[in-house]
């Protein structure tokens, strides 16, 4: 008996499949592919797995064919290819993958022993042509020894990318970690790490500073508030050991009692007298771009792209600038920094715990005086603001954060008669949620005006956003 549609029947006769119904089968495949992209799929996966209609070809028991799609095991695994092609056409290989099982057992006609499993083996070499996303491997139930020997052979055979579901649990797969070693160390991979070791010896940090000190002469931007000689009798050591008190939150006396020839009076003199943010913020200045110098920044990206994002940072209870914050649970402040591609970061700066942290994100940009200047920001949901959006716009800056709540968001269209071919949906009906452009027309030189007042420092950017991200429709800045 089986079950239809239309109820239970009468179980058919099984019958090979004509060459015609073979190619209508690989036309459907087809058409479900092009379904799939049309309803904005990323990509699909063929599911070649267990006892389906693939593996049935695959199978030496069941498959009993004479002709092209049978009698050996290339011949047998033709159909998947094939499939494969026609989906490869309207995706590109790279945006399919296949879910094989190759030791898959049930009942008599799958039983996976050493003819199935060479003939997967020839298969999976034959996928390495093809590209794929990945390559979606279901194993059989065993022992840790079992599952890892199925794991070794199928990564003997396939290059590309494994999916390895081979019915692991959070306990046992945490076990295959754990026992998971890597390959002994190669003789010239040793060699390589002597070499590097050689000519990168372990450095202290105060070192680090005391160096960077003296060839980039950041510490000559500190000094008292007169601007007068700071009248120390050896500045460059007080300012680089401050540098490294304030920086590691050691605190003046307490680093006194570790580092001898300097009070814990002398170093918070220095502390309170000599510096400040604006003078820290010029000696960071003079760090990055001496940095930007440096070949090995390259190596990492160009400094057009910077990623801000915020880290809690622990405060006492009774400081001004303290909050206690719902999102980590303690009290503290958000350090809210600014890194660039070429890995440094170009500013950073202290803002409260509750605050919604895109609207620091053009302030950190306008202040960095360095001389790189990035015009792409990345940023978690916490950058997701429709001001600050269009904010960034205004002043050349191609704002991409992660979006959430996609479904509650308006997409708007360039033009009624403008449609998308995988997106569309995303934007409402044919015509609705158009661009209103002689709306911007009209304002264009308020929001020009706002632009330059908060490029040129007459409007502090960060005020001006979380006015804006108040929400209430009779602000007058949303007209």
């Amino acid at each position: 008996m089986s079950f239809t549609a239309s109820g239970p029947k009468d179980t058919l006769t099984p019958r090979a499949y004509t060459a015609a119904e073979i190619a209508d089968t690989v036309a459907d495949y087809r058409h479900a592919a092009e379904n799939a992209r049309r309803a904005g799929f990323d990509g699909v996966e063929i599911h070649a797995q267990g006892p389906y209609l693939i593996p049935q070809f695959l199978n030496p028991r069941l498959n009993r064919r004479t002709d092209a799609y049978g009698g050996s095991g290339e011949k047998r695994a033709r159909f998947l290819l094939d499939v494969l092609d026609a989906v490869g056409d309207v995706w590109g290989s790279d945006r399919i993958s296949v879910k094989m099982s190759p030791s898959w057992t049930s009942g008599t006609a799958f039983t996976a022993d050493e003819e199935t499993l060479a003939d997967y083996d020839r298969l999976l070499e034959k996928l390495n042509d093809g590209n794929l996303a990945y390559l979606h491997l279901r194993g059989a139930p065993g022992t840790v020894e079992e599952r890892l020997a199925l794991f070794s052979r199928y990564r003997a055979h396939y290059r590309g990318n494994i999916v390895a579901n081979l019915g692991f649990t959070q306990a046992l797969g945490n076990e295959i970690l754990d026992r998971r070693k890597a390959d002994v160390q190669r003789p010239s991979a040793k060699k390589l790490e002597q070499q590097i070791r050689s000519r990168m010896p372990e450095r202290s940090l105060l070192g680090i500073l005391a160096r960077t000190a003296y060839w980039i002469e950041w510490w000559r931007r500190f000094g008292p508030a007169s601007g007068n000689d700071p009248k120390l009798k050896d500045p460059f050591g007080r300012y680089v050991i401050t540098t490294f008190v304030n920086g590691t939150n050691m605190g003046s006396y307490e680093a006194a009692r570790h580092i001898a020839g300097v009070s814990g009076h002398e170093l918070s003199m220095a502390a309170n007298r000599h510096f400040s943010l604006a003078k820290l913020n010029e000696a960071i200045t003079d760090i990055v771009n001496a940095h930007a110098k440096l070949d090995l920044s390259r190596a990492w990206g160009d400094g057009t792209t910077v990623a801000a994002d915020g880290t809690h940072m622990d405060t006492y209870l009774n400081n001004l600038l303290a909050e206690t914050s719902v999102r980590y649970g303690k009290p503290g402040g958000i350090a809210y920094h600014h890194i660039a591609d070429t890995y440094i970061a170009l500013f950073t700066h202290f803002i409260p715990c509750g605050v919604w942290e895109a609207v620091y994100i053009i302030e950190g940009l306008l202040k960095n005086a360095s001389e790189v200047q990035p015009t792409t920001i990345h940023a978690d949901t916490q950058g997701q603001s429709l001001p600050v959006f269009s904010l960034a716009h205004l002043l050349g800056f191609e704002l991409m954060p992660r979006i959430r709540n996609w479904k509650d968001l308006n997409f708007y269209r360039p033009g009624k008669q403008s449609s998308y071919v995988h997106i569309d949906a995303l934007f409402g009906e044919p015509g609705a949620n158009v661009i209103d452009w002689d709306l911007i027309e009209n304002h264009f030189e308020d929001l020009m005006r706002v632009a330059v007042s908060v490029r040129e420092g007459a409007i502090s950017s960060t005020l001006l956003l979380r006015r804006l991200r108040s929400g209430s429709k009779r602000n007058a800045h949303y007209t």
